[in-house]
């Protein structure tokens, strides 16, 4: 080949070879997690940094691996929206928590179509969130044998059963099994005087730890009793509780409570 031939062929090498871009390596693409360890709440922070090679698109496949081994390409398909090259800080993204139990993590680069390099891989523990339960009773005063009603919510909003643990006065316990979605309700009949506890719990399910409500409270009134006392003959004067009476009457008393009666003898 003559010389001026071999130079022409020569500089368009040079030419191919510069418009290429370099392929960085594994150590240039690097990702780590903002916190090891999260909740299912929290979400995952992950952030992204590689060395920019001058490629005038790049774009990111992540490859994450759930708990029970199953791996997910993100995206499914195509290599996702075109990124510049990140900044000294780098790029922050953001994944849900989704299941309970170890994730990996990493992520492929491209330029274009091109891969260019495979990030380090990083590993986030995920834990179960937080749950609350609260309880309330209306009305927190009633009679005996009327109805209470018990009500209350679980956040964050969820499904599943909680167990309703009733104290009467007289200290005996019952438990009532309830299905809620965020909130519930149940009514009951309270047919024993004086004050009645309440507390409401869970057990918690995959991705979230079980609660239990503060005691609540209500008291149970004795119901007054409607008691007449009536003569005959009529007309005699009676005495309740000291007090005298003619031809009798008609009195409220507290179930339980005593009184005395007496009639003054009738003269003939």
């Amino acid at each position: 080949m003559p010389k001026r031939e071999r130079l022409i062929a020569l500089l368009m090498l040079v030419a191919l070879a510069s418009s290429i871009p370099h392929v960085t390596t594994a150590q240039e693409a690097k990702l780590w997690a903002s916190k090891s360890s999260v909740t299912i709440d929290e979400g995952i922070e992950l952030n992204l940094f590689w060395s920019d090679v001058g490629c005038p698109e790049y774009h990111v496949v992540f490859l994450r691996t759930y708990p029970n081994g199953t791996t997910l390409r993100i995206p499914a398909e195509g290599y996702g929206e075109a990124l510049g090259a990140p900044g000294v800080s780098g790029i922050k993204l953001r994944f849900d928590g989704e299941k309970v139990g170890r994730h990996a993590f990493r992520y492929e680069l491209y330029c274009g179509t091109s891969h260019l390099t495979t990030s380090n891989e990083v590993q986030v523990v995920v834990s179960k969130g937080f749950s609350s339960l609260e309880l309330r009773v209306r009305p927190e005063r009633v009679l005996r044998g009327e109805e209470v009603e018990l009500s209350g919510l679980v956040t964050p909003k969820l499904r599943g059963r909680l167990t309703l643990e009733v104290i009467s006065p007289s200290g005996s316990r019952r438990q009532i099994e309830l299905a809620f979605d965020g909130n519930f309700s149940h009514r009951i009949a309270l047919n024993e005087s004086g004050s009645w506890r309440f507390r409401a719990s869970w057990e918690g399910n995959d991705e979230y730890s079980g609660a239990s409500s503060d005691w609540v409270s209500a008291y149970v009134e004795v119901s007054p009793l409607r008691v007449e006392v009536m003569t005959d003959p009529p007309g005699l004067r009676v005495y309740v509780d000291g007090r005298a009476y003619d031809g009798g009457g008609e009195f409220s008393w507290v179930e339980g409570s005593s009184h005395n009666l007496s009639v003054e003898p009738l003269i003939t």
